[in-house]
């Protein structure tokens, strides 16, 4: 199978980027906000199609697309306790492909609690909402251009023995699912939950060692049964880490933060997709000056992993149904002023990608092969008062294909977006 992943419109990332970086100016006079914003969006290629294929009436390769949103937040801090919080609900209208106008949501929410006896943790939610990213083709490679929706809910918890002293015990778990509305897509609806129980020790006030085994438990409910007759059979996987990390912070200019993990990844059903092997996510954060912000990320794991859902190589909420994905990405910030702000990001991700095939009623096969995606994106915002921010961005993703199981396209996307909020 192809991968295919939930898709924040262009404006819709803006939006919830310029919000979330408002956020704290607000919070120092209010603990919540409320506003909306009006973006408007060219896409060069909306449905990821190579550049020798034709489209036919009522779709059409390049359209334009304007997004109303409402948002609202709260930033909230009682003694030892912090409550933060985003929403938004939008609408989107696509002047060309109408069937694809819809409207979609986004919550995340995060509590932090502490307590006298050295416990601390964090509770967290989100959901959301939106159009799913064109990216899967049926048995005869035909593109599935159907109107599809994406929703996406997610559930962590954390809880700390010891923050302050130099040994700390950790414990986590959490559940994810995605679900999406076009019956064509079943096949991508997920479900998991893990757990995890490590220690975290800190060598010097400037080193963090930490070791954790987390236990991953997936199912695909809709997973195509073996005969062929259009039935389900679920697939479920395990999936085991031993997650061994370390955070380096000489300055309050740099953090690098180090994974390894040793994963084993075993399925009842797709058996393709068995991995053993490494993987892990290494991060730098560097703040030379003031007013520079620079970003490094390589991240190597599976499909259904949270670094791959957060990776942000392909825009936020990615989920891939590749064997592996290996990523890289730089990116940039710059303060002009107090007004005025530049980003910019540049990214490769190579995947390895499998898909399990029926052969007859009884017999598997599967097919490999892989592809690499160049992203290339700009952007820039000015707050002229407190309460308006006005900001554009630019959008270049370039996908080189090897094998059937994807293709070759090249996509373009300018935006420009506004928001007012009141506090």
């Amino acid at each position: 199978m192809t991968s295919l992943r939930p898709h924040l419109s262009r404006p819709t990332l803006a939006l919830l980027l310029a919000s979330a970086a408002w956020q704290p100016v607000l919070a120092e006079t209010s603990p919540w906000y409320l506003g909306a914003s009006q973006a408007l969006a060219h896409e060069s290629n909306l449905y990821r199609i190579a550049s020798s294929e034709t489209l036919t009436t009522p779709y059409s390769k390049a359209d334009t697309v304007a997004t109303t949103s409402l948002l609202g937040g709260l930033d909230q801090q009682w003694g030892r306790q912090h409550l933060g919080a985003t929403a938004s609900i939008r609408n989107s209208r696509y002047q060309n492909n109408s069937h694809l106008n819809n409207s979609g949501y986004g919550l995340n929410a995060a509590l932090d609690w502490e307590t006298a006896n050295r416990l601390s943790g964090r509770l967290s939610v989100a959901s959301d909402q939106n159009l799913a990213q064109f990216n899967s083709r049926d048995s005869s490679n035909q593109l599935i251009a159907l109107r599809n929706v994406v929703r996406a809910n997610q559930l962590d918890a954390t809880a700390r023995l010891g923050t302050v002293t130099r040994l700390t015990l950790e414990a986590g778990a959490g559940y994810r699912s995605r679900e999406y509305s076009a019956s064509r897509y079943d096949a991508y609806d997920s479900r998991q939950t893990y757990g995890s129980l490590g220690v975290r020790w800190r060598s010097s006030p400037a080193l963090q060692l930490g070791a954790a085994l987390r236990l991953t438990n997936g199912r695909y409910p809709h997973f195509p049964a073996a005969d062929g007759s259009g039935a389900y059979d679920p697939d479920t996987y395990r999936r085991t880490d031993l997650d061994l990390s370390a955070r380096w912070t000489p300055s309050g200019a740099t953090d690098l933060s180090v994974r390894v993990s040793p994963t084993r990844t075993r399925y009842d059903r797709d058996t393709a997709r068995n991995l053993s092997g490494l993987t892990g996510l290494v991060r730098w954060d560097w703040q030379p000056g003031g007013k520079l912000r620079l970003s490094s990320k390589l991240s190597r794991d599976n499909g259904q992993s949270a670094d791959v859902y957060n990776l942000g190589i392909f825009g936020q909420g990615v989920v891939d149904y590749g064997r592996t994905t290996t990523a890289l990405q730089f990116s940039a910030a710059y303060d002009l002023s107090a007004k005025v702000a530049l980003n910019a990001s540049i990214g490769r991700a190579h995947r390895s990608l499998v898909d399990t095939r029926i052969l007859n009623s009884t017999v598997l096969s599967k097919a490999a092969g892989g592809d690499d995606t160049d992203t290339l994106a700009l952007g820039a915002r000015w707050a002229p008062v407190r309460w308006a921010l006005l900001g554009c961005d630019l959008n270049v993703d370039n996908r080189h294909a090897n094998s059937s199981l994807s293709w070759s396209y090249g996509s373009t996307s300018v935006s420009c977006y506004g928001q007012a909020t009141l506090q």
